[in-house]
């Protein structure tokens, strides 16, 4: 198992290269969100 801790658009660019090669994958996409 492997983790990383990218951005969002980078996240879900690998996230659709290793899927369209078929291999397992899993993703958790938070919201950034600035508090005052």
């Amino acid at each position: 198992m492997k983790l990383e801790a990218v951005d969002s658009r980078n996240a879900a660019s690998t996230f659709n290269i290793l899927n369209e090669e078929g291999r397992p994958v899993a993703a958790a996409l938070l919201p950034c969100v600035v508090t005052s």
